[in-house]
C-alpha cells in the first residue's frame, strides 16, 4: 500500500508540474491495478481533459463517478469535457452535480454560463455569469462569459467592459503583449500601438474602428501588429504601418506610448447598434482584382459565385455552422446555370472542392491578398460563419451567410449583421438547413443584383 500511494503521489506531482505524458503512464500503471480506483480515474481523466482528448476524458470521468459520486470535482471536469464537446445539457447536469456537493462555486457557476453562449439564451448565461462575479468579482471565465452573452443580447457597451478582460483568461493570457507603456484609456498619445486578436476574421471584424480613432484626432501616430497574412492587405486598406508580429513592432518603434487590442478598440466607438457604419474598408490589388475577373470569364455565362463551405473548430461550436456537403451539391444541381468557385480554406478545400466539381486556385485561397482580389472578382459570396464573410463584408460585396440557428455574437441574434451592410444574413431554421438553402436556390434562379 505503502508503494501505491508513493506512486500516486509521484504521478500527481508530475500531473501538477505539467509532465502530462509521465504523470499518464504512471496514472495508466495505478489503474492496472486497481481499475475501480474513483480517484485515479479522477485524475487520468482531468489530464485526458487538457489535452482536449475529451472523448476518453468524459468515460474515465463517468466512470469515476459512477465508483465515487461525491468528487466534486470529476463532476466539474466531466462538465468541462461533456461542454467541449457540444453536450450542453449533460455538461449542465454535471455543473449542477458539483454544486449540489461543493455549494456555490464561482468557476463551476461561469462554467454553467458558458454552457448558455450560442445556445439561444443569453439572458440565462448572464444570470450564471452574475452568481459566479457575485462570489468572485474578478472571476476572469464569468467576466468573459457574461461578455459573451450581453453582445449576443446587442448590450454593447457593457459587455465590451467585461470583455476587455478576456486576456486574464488561462487559454489567452498567452497572446497578451508585453508592453512596457500603459494601456490606452482613450486619451491624448504621441504613438499608439494597436495589436491583433486571435483569429483573422476578428482583426477584420474590428479594424474599421481604427477610421474611429483617426479622425477623433487621440494620436498623432498609429502603428499596427495584426497577423503576418493580413499586413499587405492592412496596410493598403489603413495606410499605416503594419508588423506581423510583436518584436517586429516594437524593435521598429521604441517610442510607444501606449497601446490598445483589436478588439477593445469597439468600447470606444461601437457602444450602440446606431454606431456601426456598415461601410466598406479593405481596399484589394486592382491588378489582381482584374486578373482573377478575367479568370472568371473564362470559366462561361452566369454569375462568378464564390463558396466557402466550412468554418470553425470544435472549439467554436462547428458542429453548429456547417452544414452537410450534399446541401452544396444540391444547390449547384438546381442552379447550374452559375459558375462556382471554392473558397474555403484548409487542407480538405482543395479535395472537397474537386468532389463539388468547382475550381479551388490555391494561391487565391492561401495567400489573404490574393484571397481579397477574388472574393472582389466575383459576382456573389455564398458561405458559412467563417473568414469569407469577414473579407466580404469589409470589401462590401454581396454576400448570403448560411448563419445557424444558434450564431455566435458576431452574427447577431436577430436582425442583420450590423458589422457589415453587404452581408445578408440566410438564417437557419432550428437545426435543418434545408429551407436557407431552398431560400437561396430560388434567388439564385431568378436572378441577383450585382
Amino acid at each position: 500500500m505503502q508503494r501505491y500511494m508513493d506512486v500516486v503521489r509521484q504521478a500527481g506531482d508530475l500531473h501538477k508540474d505539467g509532465q502530462l505524458e509521465h504523470a499518464a503512464f504512471l496514472y495508466e500503471t495505478l489503474l492496472g491495478s486497481n481499475p475501480d480506483d474513483g480517484v485515479i480515474l479522477y485524475m487520468l481523466g482531468t489530464l485526458f481533459s487538457q489535452q482536449a482528448r475529451f472523448g476518453t476524458a468524459i468515460t474515465l470521468l463517468n466512470k469515476a463517478v459512477e465508483i465515487n459520486p461525491e468528487l466534486g470535482a470529476a463532476w466539474h471536469n466531466l462538465g468541462v469535457a461533456y461542454r467541449n464537446e457540444g453536450h450542453m445539457e449533460l455538461a449542465r447536469d454535471a455543473y449542477r452535480a458539483n454544486i449540489a456537493l461543493d455549494g456555490d462555486n464561482a468557476e463551476t457557476m461561469a462554467m454553467m454560463s458558458g454552457t448558455y453562449v450560442n445556445a439561444g439564451d443569453p439572458n440565462e448565461g448572464v444570470r450564471w455569469a452574475d452568481k459566479a462575479l457575485k462570489i468572485e468579482p474578478n472571476n476572469p471565465h464569468a467576466q468573459n462569459q457574461k461578455s459573451l452573452c450581453l453582445l449576443e443580447l446587442g448590450q454593447f457597451e457593457e459587455a465590451w467592459e467585461y470583455y476587455g478582460n478576456r486576456f486574464n483568461l488561462p487559454t489567452v493570457s498567452c497572446q497578451a503583449r508585453p508592453f512596457k507603456c500603459n494601456k490606452w484609456d482613450g486619451g491624448r498619445v504621441k504613438k499608439l500601438a494597436i495589436h491583433g486578436e486571435q483569429g483573422l476574421g476578428d482583426e477584420i471584424l474590428f479594424m474599421p474602428c481604427f477610421q474611429d480613432l483617426v479622425d477623433s484626432g487621440q494620436a498623432d501616430e498609429i502603428v499596427v501588429e495584426c497577423a503576418t497574412r493580413l499586413t499587405k492587405i492592412f496596410k493598403r486598406s489603413f495606410g499605416v504601418k503594419c508588423y506581423g508580429t510583436y518584436d517586429k513592432l516594437v524593435g521598429a518603434h521604441d517610442d510607444i506610448n501606449a497601446y490598445v487590442s483589436m478588439g477593445d478598440l469597439p468600447s470606444f466607438y461601437r457602444k450602440k447598434p446606431g454606431d456601426f457604419p456598415r461601410l466598406p474598408f479593405l481596399r484589394p490589388s486592382k491588378r489582381r482584382v482584374t486578373h482573377y475577373k478575367k479568370r472568371l470569364e473564362k470559366l462561361g455565362s452566369g454569375l462568378k459565385i464564390g463558396i466557402a463551405w466550412h468554418g470553425g473548430t470544435k472549439g467554436t461550436h462547428q458542429e453548429l455552422r456547417n452544414p452537410d456537403l450534399q446541401y452544396w451539391k444540391d444547390l449547384m444541381e438546381v442552379c447550374p446555370q452559375h459558375k462556382y468557385i471554392s473558397l474555403q480554406y484548409g487542407e480538405h478545400g482543395a479535395p472537397q472542392a474537386n468532389e463539388l466539381g468547382i475550381v479551388h486556385w490555391k494561391k487565391g485561397v492561401d495567400d489573404l491578398d490574393e484571397f481579397a482580389a477574388l472574393v472582389e472578382a466575383c459576382d456573389l459570396i455564398i458561405s458559412v460563419c467563417q473568414t469569407a464573410i469577414h473579407f466580404a463584408g469589409g470589401l462590401g460585396k454581396e454576400c448570403w451567410c448560411l448563419t445557424p440557428s444558434q450564431p455566435a455574437w458576431r452574427y447577431g441574434v436577430e436582425g442583420p449583421m450590423l458589422w457589415y451592410g453587404s452581408v445578408e444574413l440566410v438564417r437557419q431554421n432550428g437545426a435543418d438547413w434545408s429551407i436557407p438553402f431552398t431560400d437561396i436556390a430560388g434567388r439564385l434562379n431568378v436572378g441577383v443584383s450585382t
